[in-house]
C-alpha cells in the first residue's frame, strides 16, 4: 500500500487516472517505483502524441480478419500470453502499417487488463511467411523505431521473448532495422527458428503453439475479436 501511494503521489498531476491502471504499471515493472513512474509517463505521452495508435475502431476489423494479429486462448506454463503476429498477411493496399500497429496496441492493452498477464508478461511469436518486397517498402527507420519503442518503452506489457519462424531475407532486413531500438534484455531473448518447429517447442509449450507449427493451440482472431474490443472501453 505504501508503494502504491508513493506511485500515486508521484503522478498526482494525473488525477483522472484509475487505481487499476496504476497497479498495472507497478506489476509490469516488478514493483519498481522509479521504473513504473517513467514507464507511465512515456505511455501517457505517447497516447497524447499518437492517440490514433490506441483507439479501437471499425478499421481494425480488416487486420484481425486477415489473421495478422491474434492471441492465445490459453497461457504458457509460466502464465504468459502468446501474441502471434503474421506480418506477411498484412496487405499495405488494404490497410496501413499504422493500422497494423494500432491493432497490436489495442489487443495488448486489452489482454493486459488480466492481472496474470501483467505479472507474467507475453511472448511474441512472429511468423514471417510471405513477408516480402511489398512490405519492406512500407517499413523504414521511422516505422522500426516506432515498433521498438512501443515494445520496450511504451506499451504496458512485459515482453519476455520474441520467437521468429520462416524468416525471409526481407524479414531479416526489418529485424536489422528494428534491433537498435530494442533494449539489451529483449535483444538477448530473440530467437530465430527458421522452419525448425521442433526447436520452437523447446522454448514454448505445445499447448500454446499453433497447429501449423506442430502445436495444439487455437488462436482468437477475426471479426469476433474486433467486436469484443469495440464493446469494451480501455483505460
Amino acid at each position: 500500500m505504501k508503494l502504491f501511494l508513493s506511485f500515486k503521489e508521484s503522478i498526482k498531476s494525473n488525477n483522472d487516472v484509475s487505481d487499476k491502471l496504476l497497479l498495472k504499471f507497478l506489476r509490469i515493472n516488478n514493483y519498481s517505483l522509479e521504473n513504473a513512474v517513467q514507464h507511465f509517463h512515456r505511455y501517457q505521452d505517447a497516447r497524447k502524441r499518437q492517440a490514433e495508435l490506441f483507439e479501437v475502431s471499425e478499421k481494425l476489423k480488416k487486420v484481425y480478419e486477415s489473421g495478422s494479429v491474434t492471441v492465445t486462448q490459453t497461457r504458457t506454463s509460466k502464465g504468459e500470453l502468446v501474441l502471434l503476429t503474421r506480418p506477411g498477411l498484412w496487405d499495405p493496399l488494404q490497410y496501413s502499417y499504422h493500422t497494423f500497429i494500432n491493432a497490436i496496441c489495442v489487443i495488448v492493452q486489452w489482454e493486459t487488463e488480466d492481472e496474470g498477464v501483467q505479472r507474467n508478461g507475453i511472448v511474441n511469436l512472429i511468423d514471417c511467411t510471405g513477408f516480402g518486397f511489398k512490405h519492406i517498402t512500407h517499413f523504414g527507420p521511422l516505422q522500426a523505431k516506432l515498433l521498438g519503442d512501443l515494445i520496450t518503452k511504451i506499451l504496458p506489457v512485459k515482453c519476455n521473448a520474441i520467437h521468429m519462424v520462416n524468416v525471409s531475407k526481407f524479414a531479416k532486413i526489418a529485424y536489422n532495422l528494428t534491433n537498435p531500438f530494442l533494449d539489451t534484455r529483449l535483444r538477448e531473448n530473440i530467437h530465430f527458428h527458421g522452419n525448425n518447429y521442433d526447436e520452437l517447442q523447446q522454448f514454448i509449450d505445445l499447448q500454446v503453439i499453433p497447429h501449423e507449427f506442430g502445436g495444439q493451440c487455437e488462436y482468437s482472431g477475426g471479426s469476433a475479436l474486433c467486436e469484443k474490443l469495440l464493446k469494451n472501453s480501455l483505460d
